[in-house]
């Protein structure tokens, strides 16, 4: 199992008994693995997808919530900023308050419906086909003189 699998074990022990502590725990399911199709009703049920996160690559699990019309609460950082724009709900990870009022405007129809909308149009700039060409036109600048033969 290695470091990262005693890691995993040892936050899911401590949400677990998180979740015990606060009386959550016929509240809270934790599911291991979800198929493609199941993911994607997830996404159609959630009031919004919450993502806290310190340090993030990319975070396709905000644009997969934005494809499928769900608002979204993201943590304020340099590159959900970047990718993003103003479509998600920012909050400041250390800050009940910012927390406090991103829920508070999830309670906001017309808000929520401009943010869903906002998402929806941002999640269509990502495809498999732009993210083919966008390669395509990295790999041809690294490798200009290659023949295609």
């Amino acid at each position: 199992m290695g470091d990262k699998g005693v890691t995993y074990i040892a936050k899911f022990n401590k949400l677990m008994a998180g979740c015990q502590q606060y009386g959550l725990t016929d509240r809270v399911e934790f599911i291991d693995y979800v198929n493609e199709r199941q993911l994607v009703v997830f996404y159609q049920q959630a009031a919004a997808l919450v993502y806290p996160s310190l340090i993030e690559g990319f975070g396709i699990p905000p644009l997969e919530a934005m494809a499928c019309g769900v608002p979204v609460i993201v943590s304020d950082i340099p590159i959900f900023r970047e990718i993003y724009g103003d479509v998600p709900i920012y909050v400041n990870l250390g800050s009940p308050d910012s927390w406090a009022l991103a829920f508070k405007q999830l309670a906001n129809e017309p808000y929520v419906a401009k943010k869903i909308a906002l998402g929806q149009k941002k999640s269509q700039e990502y495809s498999k086909e732009r993210m083919c060409r966008e390669l395509f036109h990295a790999i041809t600048a690294l490798w200009p003189n290659h023949d295609n033969a």
